[in-house]
């Protein structure tokens, strides 16, 4: 509980007294707090706001500003508790407020508040829309808090709408489309309700065509209403990336994109619809987005590199990148300095804490096992990103993994020439034997056909002896062929399966070898410190490789080999 206490305290000191970036971030997380630190901001802000904000006469403008950031974050966390609601209703009523801005963001708050009854949040607005203006307005007064309580209930009525829930008609449309319509040219009323309603619009989107369409008119013709462009901006930013009139929003935002760039007095806007781009994540955009990568506006490049990462991701993005480098470099231009640009860019992209250092990294290793052109590019890169030291660890992976891959190649090679030597020794001996079993078979045709003829010549009492004699000769033979022609044979055809099956074995082995040697390599080059454990699984692994090739030597049947005849 003490600790959501102090957490709450350093939130409101930073709304009450931070720079802005600081007031953001501490906005940011009023959204993001849990429950029991929400109660905990609720009580402080009112304490903050009655005890030391109180609207005065002739205030400073940093204590206005404070106030209004205060009640920006009361409203988000105003809940069902009553005192906070009557708090934020005190300073929506312009004769206790008097600073426009202050009412403002009370009511914007009141929009982003969560498990809030939307019924109380439009009579929140519609009292603001029933209040006459304050009475110490001067002659550059906007009505910025009834232009914003328009454009939510205008919200509110099309929830309604999309709940089947009962509504009365809605009349705030066409007013916002009306004041839209406004010229800076036309009456300085008219103009200014012109820019109060696209600030709220900045704040509650709509995604309607009529009010899109209006928002794309005025970008495109910002001389109409020169001081509303960068809300014109932030409003179509807002807009839903997968709405039926997103891709209009998109096209106005390219055109300004294009149209801004080059001119350095316009990089705000620039910059803020690079933004937008980026948040509706449109990849038509992605070619209008790549050549701010290299601008000399640091906050651009940014922008456009975040936005890259938005729509494509990092290492799309980084693919892109090497793809434009390589147009580049076949337009002879200078590669160092291109490659610093988008070195820098690509640096910006995240956050420390999300480390996208390494997935660009990672990214650049693969493209190092590219065309030489390629990998050319890559290394300027990586020397940009991480110094002569990551690109020489790099050079010493793609050289292992090379140095793997002819390993691999060679081993290939050794078992294919393997079995064509084994296969040529068993043709040899194929027709070896074809030759001896045929000679053996002839040899017995002609002593038949002998047999045959000494019979008819010396009549049929000749031919028992004879014929015991072919008889005789015949498994004389057979048992000489069987001793020095099969027997040998039979041996031979052992031997050669014996040996083959001991290269594969052997080549196996390795094979097996080597990817542990390579799998070592990569952990070295991984630049992470090396364990006795890690020693040790090594170890066991070449252990149990030696111990797999010797089992398969003894123990055919082991590895699934099937076992030699006799």
């Amino acid at each position: 509980m003490e600790s959501h206490q102090d957490a709450a305290q350093q939130v409101i000191k930073a709304l009450a007294q931070g720079r802005s970036f600081e007031k953001f971030q501490a906005i940011q997380a009023v959204e993001k707090a849990p429950r029991e630190m929400r109660k905990a901001l609720r009580r402080g802000l009112q304490v903050t706001l009655q005890s030391e904000f109180e609207p005065e006469p002739h205030e400073s403008l940093p204590r206005s500003e404070a106030r209004g950031w205060l009640l920006a974050g009361l409203g988000r966390v105003v809940e069902q508790d009553d005192k906070a609601a009557e708090e934020i209703r005190k300073h929506l009523d312009p004769d206790h407020e008097c600073y426009e801005w202050a009412r403002y963001w009370a009511l914007e708050g009141v929009f982003k508040a969560k498990g809030v009854d939307p019924g109380w949040m439009e009579a929140m607005a519609q009292d603001v829309r029933a209040q006459p203006p304050p009475s110490s307005r001067d002659g550059e007064y906007q009505p910025l808090a009834r232009s914003l309580a328009t454009v939510m209930l205008h919200e509110l009525h099309q929830r309604n709408v999309q709940q089947a829930q009962k509504g009365r008609p809605d009349e705030y449309s066409e007013e916002i489309s009306l004041a839209l319509k406004a010229k800076a040219r036309d009456a300085p009323e008219s103009a200014r309700e012109a820019e109060a309603m696209v600030r709220a619009l900045r704040t509650v989107p709509l995604n309607e065509e009529d009010i899109i369409k209006q928002l794309c008119l005025l970008l495109r013709n910002d001389t109409d209403l020169p001081a509303a462009t960068y809300d014109v901006i932030c409003a179509l930013g807002g807009v839903k990336p997968d709405g039926f009139y997103a891709k209009d929003a998109i096209g106005a935002l390219q055109d300004a994109v294009e149209r801004y760039r080059p001119w350095a007095k316009f990089d705000t806007r620039r910059r803020e619809a690079i933004h937008s781009l980026g948040r509706l994540g449109s990849r038509s955009a992605v070619e209008t987005l790549l050549p701010d990568l290299t601008d000399s506006n640091p906050s651009i490049a940014q922008a456009a590199a975040v936005s890259l990462k938005k729509i494509l991701g990092v290492e799309n993005t980084v693919s892109r990148i090497l793809e434009e480098m390589l147009a580049a470099k076949a337009r002879n231009q200078l590669l160092g300095p291109l490659a610093r640009q988008y070195a820098n860019a690509l640096r910006a992209m995240g956050e420390p804490e999300e480390n996208l250092e390494q997935q660009v990294v990672r990214r650049l290793e693969s493209a190092m096992a590219a065309d030489v052109e390629t990998q050319e590019v890559s290394r300027l890169l990586l020397l940009e990103l991480g110094g002569s030291e990551a690109y020489q660890t790099l050079r010493a992976l793609v050289g292992a993994m090379q140095d793997y891959q002819n390993v691999l190649s060679r081993s290939e090679q050794a078992v294919s020439a393997q079995f064509e030597k084994t296969l040529k020794e068993a043709r040899v001996g194929f027709w070896t034997t074809l030759g001896m079993a045929l000679v053996v078979f002839m040899f017995g045709v002609i002593l038949l056909g002998g047999t045959a003829v000494l019979a008819m010549r010396g009549g049929l009492k000749d031919v028992g002896a004879w014929a015991g004699i072919a008889s005789g000769g015949i498994g004389l033979l057979g048992i000489l062929y069987g001793f020095f022609v099969t027997k040998p044979r039979v041996l031979v055809n052992q031997s050669v399966d014996h040996m083959l099956r001991l290269k594969l074995i052997f080549l196996g082995y390795m094979h097996q070898l080597s990817q542990i040697m390579q799998l070592f390599t990569r952990h070295v080059l991984q630049d992470k410190a090396m364990s006795a454990q890690d020693l040790q699984r090594f170890s066991e692994l070449v252990r149990e490789a030696r111990a797999d090739a010797i089992q398969s030597i003894h123990d055919p049947s082991a590895s699934g080999e099937p076992q030699g005849t006799d």
